[in-house]
Protein backbone atom coordinates (compact mmCIF):
# COMPACT_ATOMS: atom_id res chain seq x y z
CA UNK A 1 0.00 0.00 0.00
CA UNK A 2 0.80 3.36 -0.63
CA UNK A 3 0.17 5.57 2.33
CA UNK A 4 0.65 9.11 3.60
CA UNK A 5 0.48 9.91 6.79
CA UNK A 6 0.40 13.58 7.70
CA UNK A 7 1.42 14.90 11.08
CA UNK A 8 2.66 18.77 11.59
CA UNK A 9 4.57 18.71 14.48
CA UNK A 10 6.54 15.03 13.59
CA UNK A 11 9.95 14.98 13.96
CA UNK A 12 11.91 12.04 13.31
CA UNK A 13 12.87 9.45 16.04
CA UNK A 14 12.56 12.54 18.51
CA UNK A 15 11.21 11.61 22.05
CA UNK A 16 9.38 15.13 23.05
CA UNK A 17 7.33 14.97 20.22
CA UNK A 18 4.02 13.42 19.13
CA UNK A 19 5.78 11.45 16.85
CA UNK A 20 7.44 9.23 19.34
CA UNK A 21 4.36 6.86 19.46
CA UNK A 22 3.81 7.18 15.45
CA UNK A 23 7.95 6.03 14.55
CA UNK A 24 8.08 2.53 15.94
CA UNK A 25 4.56 2.17 13.92
CA UNK A 26 6.05 3.52 10.32
CA UNK A 27 9.13 1.38 11.19
CA UNK A 28 7.08 -1.60 11.13
CA UNK A 29 5.09 -1.04 8.53
CA UNK A 30 7.83 0.08 5.76
CA UNK A 31 9.91 -3.43 7.29
CA UNK A 32 6.35 -4.95 5.83
CA UNK A 33 7.09 -3.36 2.29
CA UNK A 34 4.51 -0.44 2.43
CA UNK A 35 5.10 2.59 0.55
CA UNK A 36 4.99 5.42 3.59
CA UNK A 37 5.23 8.83 3.09
CA UNK A 38 5.21 11.09 5.96
CA UNK A 39 4.37 14.79 5.39
CA UNK A 40 4.70 17.25 8.18
CA UNK A 41 5.85 21.33 8.75
CA UNK A 42 9.55 21.77 10.10
CA UNK A 43 12.24 19.40 11.17
CA UNK A 44 14.63 20.42 13.60
CA UNK A 45 17.46 19.03 11.56
CA UNK A 46 17.09 21.35 9.34
CA UNK A 47 16.59 19.12 6.63
CA UNK A 48 13.71 19.20 3.99
CA UNK A 49 13.23 15.69 3.47
CA UNK A 50 15.14 12.46 5.65
CA UNK A 51 14.96 9.05 4.34
CA UNK A 52 14.68 6.69 6.98
CA UNK A 53 13.87 2.52 7.18
CA UNK A 54 12.13 2.97 3.98
CA UNK A 55 10.14 5.85 4.75
CA UNK A 56 10.24 9.36 3.35
CA UNK A 57 9.28 12.44 5.47
CA UNK A 58 9.02 15.75 3.77
CA UNK A 59 9.11 19.05 6.25
CA UNK A 60 7.18 20.97 3.69
CA UNK A 61 7.86 24.35 5.30
CA UNK A 62 11.90 23.73 6.11
CA UNK A 63 13.09 27.22 4.04
CA UNK A 64 10.22 29.77 6.44
CA UNK A 65 11.63 30.89 9.30
CA UNK A 66 7.85 31.24 11.66
CA UNK A 67 5.51 29.00 9.48
CA UNK A 68 2.01 29.19 9.57
CA UNK A 69 -0.78 26.61 9.62
CA UNK A 70 -1.90 28.41 6.31
CA UNK A 71 1.65 28.18 4.90
CA UNK A 72 1.81 24.03 5.82
CA UNK A 73 -1.79 23.40 4.12
CA UNK A 74 -1.22 25.12 0.98
CA UNK A 75 2.17 22.81 1.16
CA UNK A 76 0.31 20.34 2.20
CA UNK A 77 -2.16 20.38 -0.91
CA UNK A 78 1.07 20.78 -3.58
CA UNK A 79 2.93 17.80 -1.77
CA UNK A 80 0.22 15.67 -1.77
CA UNK A 81 -0.88 16.42 -5.21
CA UNK A 82 2.74 15.79 -6.41
CA UNK A 83 2.87 12.08 -4.62
CA UNK A 84 -0.81 11.16 -6.21
CA UNK A 85 0.88 12.28 -9.81
CA UNK A 86 3.70 9.76 -9.45
CA UNK A 87 1.58 7.06 -8.21
CA UNK A 88 -1.90 6.41 -7.05
CA UNK A 89 -2.38 6.90 -2.83
CA UNK A 90 -4.00 4.36 -1.57
CA UNK A 91 -4.91 6.24 1.68
CA UNK A 92 -4.04 8.87 3.70
CA UNK A 93 -3.83 9.08 7.64
CA UNK A 94 -4.12 12.20 9.54
CA UNK A 95 -2.82 13.04 13.05
CA UNK A 96 -4.05 16.66 12.76
CA UNK A 97 -7.11 18.45 11.62
CA UNK A 98 -4.60 20.32 8.82
CA UNK A 99 -6.02 17.30 6.94
CA UNK A 100 -9.36 19.46 5.72
CA UNK A 101 -7.05 21.52 3.25
CA UNK A 102 -7.43 18.46 1.50
CA UNK A 103 -11.16 18.15 1.13
CA UNK A 104 -11.21 18.85 -2.74
CA UNK A 105 -8.57 17.09 -3.51
CA UNK A 106 -10.22 14.09 -1.67
CA UNK A 107 -12.99 14.40 -3.48
CA UNK A 108 -11.94 14.93 -7.33
CA UNK A 109 -9.05 11.92 -6.36
CA UNK A 110 -11.56 9.93 -4.37
CA UNK A 111 -8.77 9.23 -1.90
CA UNK A 112 -10.25 7.25 1.04
CA UNK A 113 -8.84 8.67 4.93
CA UNK A 114 -8.45 7.95 8.04
CA UNK A 115 -8.48 10.00 11.11
CA UNK A 116 -6.36 9.24 14.41
CA UNK A 117 -8.85 10.40 17.46
CA UNK A 118 -5.71 13.04 18.11
CA UNK A 119 -6.91 14.82 15.25
CA UNK A 120 -9.98 16.06 16.83
CA UNK A 121 -10.64 17.76 20.29
CA UNK A 122 -11.94 15.09 22.15
CA UNK A 123 -8.74 14.63 24.90
CA UNK A 124 -9.36 17.70 26.24
CA UNK A 125 -13.23 17.30 26.86
CA UNK A 126 -11.64 14.22 29.27
CA UNK A 127 -9.48 16.57 30.74
CA UNK A 128 -12.53 18.75 31.80
CA UNK A 129 -14.40 16.04 33.34
CA UNK A 130 -11.10 14.30 35.69
CA UNK A 131 -11.32 17.74 37.45
CA UNK A 132 -14.84 16.91 38.89
CA UNK A 133 -15.10 16.74 42.67
CA UNK A 134 -17.70 14.95 44.97
CA UNK A 135 -19.77 17.70 45.59
CA UNK A 136 -23.00 19.41 43.65
CA UNK A 137 -20.99 22.89 42.83
CA UNK A 138 -18.48 20.60 41.16
CA UNK A 139 -20.44 18.68 39.08
CA UNK A 140 -22.13 21.63 37.34
CA UNK A 141 -19.52 23.69 36.83
CA UNK A 142 -17.35 20.59 35.28
CA UNK A 143 -20.51 19.85 33.08
CA UNK A 144 -21.08 23.74 32.04
CA UNK A 145 -17.38 23.75 30.82
CA UNK A 146 -17.44 20.42 29.28
CA UNK A 147 -20.87 21.39 27.13
CA UNK A 148 -19.22 24.36 26.40
CA UNK A 149 -16.02 22.68 25.20
CA UNK A 150 -17.95 20.38 23.35
CA UNK A 151 -19.73 22.85 21.45
CA UNK A 152 -17.28 24.87 20.91
CA UNK A 153 -14.63 22.86 19.39
CA UNK A 154 -17.83 20.01 17.73
CA UNK A 155 -18.51 23.17 15.17
CA UNK A 156 -14.97 24.66 14.76
CA UNK A 157 -13.12 21.83 13.52
CA UNK A 158 -14.36 18.39 14.93
CA UNK A 159 -18.06 18.09 12.77
CA UNK A 160 -16.21 18.62 9.53
CA UNK A 161 -13.02 16.06 10.71
CA UNK A 162 -15.52 13.30 11.06
CA UNK A 163 -18.15 14.31 8.23
CA UNK A 164 -14.47 13.93 5.92
CA UNK A 165 -13.19 10.72 8.21
CA UNK A 166 -13.72 7.51 6.15
CA UNK A 167 -13.04 5.27 9.60
CA UNK A 168 -11.60 7.17 13.33
CA UNK A 169 -8.61 5.30 14.95
CA UNK A 170 -8.93 5.40 18.86
CA UNK A 171 -6.55 4.41 21.21
CA UNK A 172 -8.66 3.74 24.17
CA UNK A 173 -12.29 2.38 24.65
CA UNK A 174 -13.50 5.66 26.15
CA UNK A 175 -12.45 7.22 22.93
CA UNK A 176 -14.59 4.54 21.01
CA UNK A 177 -17.22 5.30 23.47
CA UNK A 178 -17.17 9.13 23.12
CA UNK A 179 -17.55 9.45 19.68
CA UNK A 180 -20.56 6.95 19.44
CA UNK A 181 -22.25 7.95 22.27
CA UNK A 182 -21.56 11.76 22.13
CA UNK A 183 -20.56 12.83 18.67
CA UNK A 184 -22.97 9.89 17.29
CA UNK A 185 -19.85 8.82 15.19
CA UNK A 186 -20.69 5.17 13.30
CA UNK A 187 -19.33 1.96 15.51
CA UNK A 188 -18.76 0.41 11.94
CA UNK A 189 -16.35 2.87 10.71
CA UNK A 190 -14.34 3.20 14.26
CA UNK A 191 -11.35 1.48 14.74
CA UNK A 192 -9.35 0.53 17.96
CA UNK A 193 -5.74 0.38 18.10
CA UNK A 194 -2.91 1.37 20.64
CA UNK A 195 -0.22 3.56 20.91
CA UNK A 196 3.20 1.41 19.40
CA UNK A 197 5.99 1.81 21.85
CA UNK A 198 9.79 0.20 22.67
CA UNK A 199 12.33 0.90 25.08
CA UNK A 200 15.18 2.90 23.40
CA UNK A 201 18.08 1.02 21.64
CA UNK A 202 20.50 2.12 24.39
CA UNK A 203 20.18 1.39 28.39
CA UNK A 204 20.32 3.80 30.84
CA UNK A 205 23.46 5.27 31.89
CA UNK A 206 24.72 4.97 35.01
CA UNK A 207 25.09 8.22 36.87
CA UNK A 208 24.54 10.69 39.29
CA UNK A 209 21.47 11.89 38.11
CA UNK A 210 20.31 13.45 41.80
CA UNK A 211 23.51 15.94 41.07
CA UNK A 212 21.43 17.59 38.65
CA UNK A 213 18.95 18.75 41.09
CA UNK A 214 19.33 22.42 42.43
CA UNK A 215 20.45 22.11 45.09
CA UNK A 216 24.21 21.63 46.70
CA UNK A 217 23.54 19.18 49.32
CA UNK A 218 20.47 17.43 49.42
CA UNK A 219 19.45 15.56 53.33
CA UNK A 220 18.95 12.05 53.24
CA UNK A 221 20.37 11.46 49.69
CA UNK A 222 21.55 7.69 50.46
CA UNK A 223 18.06 7.16 51.63
CA UNK A 224 16.00 9.19 49.07
CA UNK A 225 13.18 7.89 47.10
CA UNK A 226 11.93 10.34 44.36
CA UNK A 227 8.37 10.58 42.97
CA UNK A 228 8.53 11.95 39.48
CA UNK A 229 6.06 13.56 37.22
CA UNK A 230 6.77 14.38 33.70
CA UNK A 231 4.61 17.00 32.19
CA UNK A 232 3.92 19.56 29.53
CA UNK A 233 2.39 22.04 32.12
CA UNK A 234 -0.18 23.17 29.36
CA UNK A 235 -3.07 22.29 32.22
CA UNK A 236 -1.50 23.80 35.76
CA UNK A 237 -4.46 21.88 37.88
CA UNK A 238 -2.99 18.23 37.26
CA UNK A 239 0.60 19.31 39.06
CA UNK A 240 -1.20 21.72 41.37
CA UNK A 241 -3.44 18.51 42.93
CA UNK A 242 -0.21 16.92 42.84
CA UNK A 243 2.12 19.46 44.78
CA UNK A 244 -1.24 19.78 47.02
CA UNK A 245 -0.74 15.67 47.88
CA UNK A 246 2.88 15.57 48.29
CA UNK A 247 2.18 18.27 50.82
CA UNK A 248 0.92 15.77 53.52
CA UNK A 249 3.61 13.21 52.43
CA UNK A 250 6.64 15.29 52.77
CA UNK A 251 5.37 16.33 56.37
CA UNK A 252 5.44 12.50 57.25
CA UNK A 253 8.14 11.43 55.05
CA UNK A 254 11.20 13.76 55.51
CA UNK A 255 13.67 11.63 52.80
CA UNK A 256 10.74 12.41 49.91
CA UNK A 257 11.46 14.36 47.28
CA UNK A 258 9.09 15.28 44.18
CA UNK A 259 10.90 15.71 40.82
CA UNK A 260 8.65 17.43 38.18
CA UNK A 261 10.19 17.31 34.52
CA UNK A 262 9.17 19.50 31.76
CA UNK A 263 7.93 22.81 31.07
CA UNK A 264 5.36 24.37 29.46
CA UNK A 265 2.27 27.90 29.52
CA UNK A 266 1.97 27.08 33.20
CA UNK A 267 4.84 27.17 34.59
CA UNK A 268 5.20 30.09 36.33
CA UNK A 269 1.70 29.31 37.58
CA UNK A 270 3.04 26.01 39.17
CA UNK A 271 6.22 27.28 40.23
CA UNK A 272 4.20 29.83 42.51
CA UNK A 273 2.29 27.12 44.46
CA UNK A 274 5.34 25.30 44.63
CA UNK A 275 6.96 28.37 46.83
CA UNK A 276 3.39 29.06 48.34
CA UNK A 277 3.23 25.95 49.76
CA UNK A 278 6.73 26.37 51.07
CA UNK A 279 8.06 23.36 49.44
CA UNK A 280 11.52 24.53 47.72
CA UNK A 281 13.83 22.18 49.72
CA UNK A 282 11.44 19.23 48.50
CA UNK A 283 9.30 19.43 45.58
CA UNK A 284 11.83 20.44 42.14
CA UNK A 285 11.10 21.64 38.94
CA UNK A 286 13.62 20.22 36.02
CA UNK A 287 12.41 22.07 32.99
CA UNK A 288 13.26 20.23 29.88
CA UNK A 289 16.20 17.57 30.39
CA UNK A 290 17.01 15.59 27.82
CA UNK A 291 15.44 12.24 27.21
CA UNK A 292 18.48 10.36 28.32
CA UNK A 293 18.26 12.22 31.83
CA UNK A 294 14.20 11.72 32.16
CA UNK A 295 15.01 7.69 31.57
CA UNK A 296 17.36 7.79 33.90
CA UNK A 297 15.23 9.84 36.53
CA UNK A 298 12.49 7.12 35.47
CA UNK A 299 14.71 4.15 36.30
CA UNK A 300 15.11 5.92 39.82
CA UNK A 301 11.97 6.80 41.14
CA UNK A 302 9.85 4.90 43.55
CA UNK A 303 6.65 6.07 41.66
CA UNK A 304 6.24 7.71 38.41
CA UNK A 305 2.82 9.67 38.83
CA UNK A 306 0.81 11.06 35.37
CA UNK A 307 -2.21 12.64 36.26
CA UNK A 308 -2.94 13.98 33.02
CA UNK A 309 -6.27 13.15 31.32
CA UNK A 310 -4.77 14.77 27.54
CA UNK A 311 -4.05 11.76 25.08
CA UNK A 312 -0.25 13.58 23.72
CA UNK A 313 3.47 12.89 24.08
CA UNK A 314 4.26 12.33 27.59
CA UNK A 315 2.45 9.79 27.69
CA UNK A 316 5.51 7.25 26.23
CA UNK A 317 7.57 8.07 29.11
CA UNK A 318 4.41 6.50 31.57
CA UNK A 319 4.78 3.42 29.11
CA UNK A 320 8.17 3.26 29.46
CA UNK A 321 7.81 2.95 33.86
CA UNK A 322 5.55 0.42 33.17
CA UNK A 323 8.46 -1.02 31.34
CA UNK A 324 11.05 -0.04 33.70
CA UNK A 325 8.74 -2.11 36.12
CA UNK A 326 8.27 1.06 37.96
CA UNK A 327 4.30 1.82 39.88
CA UNK A 328 2.75 4.00 37.93
CA UNK A 329 -0.34 6.23 39.27
CA UNK A 330 -2.43 7.28 36.29
CA UNK A 331 -5.78 9.70 35.96
CA UNK A 332 -8.85 7.59 35.49
CA UNK A 333 -9.51 9.60 32.16
CA UNK A 334 -6.80 9.45 31.23
CA UNK A 335 -5.16 7.58 27.56
CA UNK A 336 -3.34 4.73 30.32
CA UNK A 337 -6.48 3.83 31.71
CA UNK A 338 -7.49 1.57 29.63
CA UNK A 339 -4.36 0.06 30.19
CA UNK A 340 -4.44 -0.25 34.03
CA UNK A 341 -6.37 -2.15 36.21
CA UNK A 342 -6.56 -0.29 39.34
CA UNK A 343 -4.75 -2.35 41.80
CA UNK A 344 -3.56 -4.35 39.16
CA UNK A 345 -0.97 -2.80 36.85
CA UNK A 346 -0.66 0.48 38.62
CA UNK A 347 -3.30 3.08 40.12
CA UNK A 348 -5.84 5.14 38.95
CA UNK A 349 -6.78 8.24 40.84
CA UNK A 350 -8.96 10.99 40.30
CA UNK A 351 -6.63 14.24 40.07
CA UNK A 352 -9.06 16.34 41.89
CA UNK A 353 -9.25 13.84 45.00
CA UNK A 354 -5.51 14.81 45.96
CA UNK A 355 -6.00 14.01 49.78
CA UNK A 356 -6.66 9.95 48.22
CA UNK A 357 -3.61 10.63 46.28
CA UNK A 358 -1.14 11.56 49.38
CA UNK A 359 -2.54 8.92 50.79
CA UNK A 360 -1.78 6.30 48.16
CA UNK A 361 1.33 7.85 47.67
CA UNK A 362 2.58 7.45 50.85
CA UNK A 363 1.31 3.73 51.31
CA UNK A 364 3.36 3.25 48.07
CA UNK A 365 6.90 4.82 49.78
CA UNK A 366 6.08 2.91 52.81
CA UNK A 367 6.75 -0.45 51.50
CA UNK A 368 7.70 -0.29 47.73
CA UNK A 369 9.09 -3.75 47.32
CA UNK A 370 5.21 -4.60 48.36
CA UNK A 371 4.47 -3.84 45.18
CA UNK A 372 7.14 -6.00 43.22
CA UNK A 373 3.72 -8.09 41.47
CA UNK A 374 1.90 -5.16 40.78
CA UNK A 375 5.02 -3.64 38.94
CA UNK A 376 5.33 -7.31 37.20
CA UNK A 377 1.98 -7.46 35.95
CA UNK A 378 2.81 -3.97 34.45
CA UNK A 379 5.60 -4.58 32.11
CA UNK A 380 4.04 -7.93 31.02
CA UNK A 381 0.75 -5.69 29.90
CA UNK A 382 3.06 -3.36 27.94
CA UNK A 383 5.05 -5.47 26.61
CA UNK A 384 1.77 -7.30 24.98
CA UNK A 385 0.09 -3.88 24.34
CA UNK A 386 2.46 -1.68 23.00
CA UNK A 387 4.58 -4.37 21.09
CA UNK A 388 5.05 -2.55 17.86
CA UNK A 389 4.95 -5.86 15.96
CA UNK A 390 0.86 -6.16 17.57
CA UNK A 391 -0.03 -2.96 16.71
CA UNK A 392 0.94 -2.55 13.24
CA UNK A 393 -1.46 -5.42 12.57
CA UNK A 394 -4.06 -3.74 14.31
CA UNK A 395 -3.41 -0.77 12.04
CA UNK A 396 -3.00 -2.59 9.05
CA UNK A 397 -6.09 -4.18 9.38
CA UNK A 398 -8.06 -1.11 9.67
CA UNK A 399 -6.26 -0.34 6.73
CA UNK A 400 -7.03 -3.15 4.74
CA UNK A 401 -11.15 -2.97 5.92
CA UNK A 402 -11.46 0.65 4.57
CA UNK A 403 -9.95 -0.31 1.07
CA UNK A 404 -12.38 -3.45 1.23
CA UNK A 405 -15.30 -1.49 2.04
CA UNK A 406 -14.67 0.97 -0.77
CA UNK A 407 -13.93 -1.40 -3.09
CA UNK A 408 -16.91 -3.31 -2.47
CA UNK A 409 -19.08 -0.06 -3.36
Amino acid sequence: MKICIISRYFQAMSRNSDSDLLWPLLKEMAALGHEIYVLAQKSNSGRALIERKGIKIYFLNQTILNPTREDFEIALIDKVSQIQKESEIDLIHAYDNSVLALKDFRLKNKIKIIIDVDALKISKLFSILSFDQDSVVSHIKVAIKAVAHFIRTFFTFDRDLLKMADRVLVSSAQQRFFLERYYAYPDSRISFAPRAFSLPAQSVQEGDIISLLPVKNLPYKNVAKFIVNITDMSLAEETIYLLKAFERLAVKKSSVYLVIIGTGPSYKKIEYELYNLALGNRAFLLGDITPEETSMWIEQSSVLVDLSSLYRQFENYSIEGMLRKKIVIASELGPLAHIIEDGHEGFLVRPADWSYLGHLMGQIIEDTDAYNKITQQAFEKASLTFAPDNVVGRVLDSYKKLLIESFKK
